[in-house]
């Protein structure tokens, strides 16, 4: 069975699709789509999983030569989107990933995952609201991780830079 590889990028910045972007006839800003960018309430935003990982190797080359390049590496997932028409609430999960390899090797990692519900989307059309939670969750959900990552970085002392914004 062949695994599908998600996503990765030098920056989180380049994980944002086109269609997500913001401008002049946005693709994205359809009449639908504006009807649940009024409508959605954020009913909750929380944590459901986080993992760490880091190898002494990572502490090694750290320790060899403090200007070492890091390459992070960041990775972004939705799933788990839901939406329930008759109660006008919809929910999705957005999976953050950052990592770095010394030689081939995966030698730190820290992932989390963030449950998203929004309620008050009485009479919005589905592919509406999952556009609005694949667009709107990210930009929610990532200055979260990047506290999350500055968190375990003082507690591993990684002493990884501070990660970069994104916008549209």
């Amino acid at each position: 069975m062949s695994r599908s590889k998600k996503p990765e990028a030098a920056s989180p910045q380049n994980l944002v699709p086109a269609q997500d972007k913001a401008g002049k006839e946005a693709p994205f800003a359809t009449p639908a789509y504006n009807q649940v960018a009024r409508a959605a309430k954020l009913r909750s935003m929380a944590v459901s999983c986080a993992e760490f990982f880091v190898l002494p190797d990572f502490y090694a080359t750290r320790e060899k030569d403090p200007e070492w390049d890091l390459n992070l590496t960041f990775t972004a997932e939705v799933s788990h989107e839901i939406f329930n028409a008759a109660e006008g609430v919809a929910s999705c999960e957005w999976t953050w990933s950052v990592h770095s390899k010394v030689g081939r090797k995966t030698a730190l990692s820290i992932k989390a995952t963030y449950i998203v519900i929004y309620s008050n989307l009485h009479e919005c059309e589905q592919e509406a609201v999952t556009a609005y939670m694949r667009r709107v969750g990210r930009f929610a959900t990532y200055p979260y991780f990047r506290a999350h990552v500055s968190q375990i970085s003082w507690e591993s002392a990684t002493n990884l830079p501070i990660l970069p914004t994104i916008s549209t």
